[in-house]
């Protein structure tokens, strides 16, 4: 990155990484005595939300469809809750930083775009940095231990749960790449990628590896133009639909057993993902138009243990939105895919579908609650073309 940043700059960029980091909450504060800075980001986030309200309604900014459209998610949730639930508190604290995040990108992709992702990967690249230095000095046995988990928890929490920033940091480090440099593989980039992979690799996490793996071959086959009129997100969404109905209805993972427990060493239930996939079905046959509303930990393991979703993205919606939930995404996924054939650049365009794509791949067997950046990602389609503009600005004046 471009060392040569004037003080503004600097106290803007500060101030982006630091909202990010509120939204954030590294899942460790409460446990290492930092329960304190955990109280004073959730404060904060009320705060930033209240802010962009403010600034929405006197239209200092745009709101795109996209974040129109996931707003209409979440509230389809929250009427649920009303109706069925009433756990407002855990309502607001999934809602409120992913509306939150889609919000505040559209203001900052409106006025300081470069900026924004300069906080983003500072921000993930310090974070994930440290993470990784805690791997090392308490792996396997965790750098702390929960109510729930023991073992693999390390500075920005369980070890499963990385994969949902190491994702972002990967696509927010090559869009800054080609913005600055015209090229996907930078230094920043590089590390990026190789502390996202190295870390997955070191805490021996099976969906992690895979998401890694397959978002490095697809940066590399878009670097290279390879692939560019295979990449289309109608195609690509049906996987993810499609992948979903085979596992978790029909469990054609048993026809992969070989592969499951001979290379990823799990068992075909996928470490009891099968056991909650039926409760989720079975409470969403009785509540199947409104969910059941936000909960806590409400869906039935094996062994009574209790999760606070089915591990499973299109469960998840139905289980506390029911259909008016899961519509709204599938309307969101074929509003992005418009908004994908507006964008002019083949590589910008094709590096945030390949991200959201791998996160969907393993959103078939995970639904991870705090996946801010999952949304921002799916607003940064609706600007496409200004990085574009800006990538032939800095080129005509480099």
């Amino acid at each position: 990155m471009n060392l040569l940043i004037k003080p503004k700059e600097v106290r803007r960029i500060i101030i982006y990484a630091s909202i990010f980091f509120a939204l954030l909450k590294p899942d460790s504060l409460e446990y290492i005595g930092l329960g304190w800075l955990d109280t004073l980001l959730i404060g904060c986030d009320g705060f930033v939300l209240a802010y962009l309200g403010i600034k929405m309604l006197e239209r200092k900014f745009h709101v795109s469809s996209m974040t129109t459209c996931m707003c209409f998610l979440y509230f389809s949730m929250a009427f649920s809750t009303l109706l069925k639930s009433h756990e407002y508190y855990t309502l607001l604290k999934v809602a409120g930083p992913a509306i939150a995040t889609c919000l505040f990108t559209d203001l900052c992709m409106q006025r300081r775009p470069v900026q924004y992702l300069k906080a983003v990967v500072y921000l993930l690249t310090i974070l994930y940095t440290l993470n990784f230095i805690t791997i090392v000095m308490y792996y396997p046995d965790g750098m702390y231990t929960t109510d729930w988990v023991v073992g693999d928890t390390y500075l920005m929490g369980f070890d499963n749960g990385m994969i949902y920033n190491f994702l972002p940091l990967c696509c927010f480090a090559c869009l800054y790449s080609y913005v600055m440099y015209s090229k996907v593989f930078t230094g920043i980039s590089i590390y990026a990628m190789a502390l996202s992979l190295v870390s997955e690799i070191y805490v021996q996490s099976g969906t992690g590896m895979i998401q890694m793996a397959l978002l490095l071959s697809l940066f590399l086959l878009i670097d290279k133009n390879i692939i560019k009129k295979l990449i289309r997100p109608l195609p690509l969404f049906a996987v993810f639909y499609l992948g979903t109905i085979a596992i978790t209805k029909f469990r054609i993972q048993n026809y992969m057993a070989g592969f499951i427990v001979g290379v990823l060493g799990k068992d075909v239930t996928l470490t009891g993902r099968t056991y909650l996939w039926d409760y989720a079905m079975s409470v969403i046959k009785e509540n199947p138009i409104f969910g059941i509303g936000a909960t806590g930990r409400s869906v039935q393991g094996l062994n009574g243990h209790v999760y606070p979703h089915p591990h499973c993205l299109l469960l998840d919606f139905m289980y506390k939105g029911g259909i008016f939930m899961l519509t709204s995404f599938v309307l969101l996924t074929v509003l992005f895919e418009r908004k994908y054939k507006r964008c002019l650049s083949p590589i910008i365009r094709n590096i945030i579908l390949a991200t959201i794509f791998v996160f969907l791949v393993g959103e078939i067997v995970n639904s991870t609650q705090y996946k801010i950046f999952f949304w921002a990602i799916f607003v940064m389609i609706e600007y496409g073309n200004t990085l574009e503009d800006l990538r032939k600005f800095r080129l005509e004046n480099a």
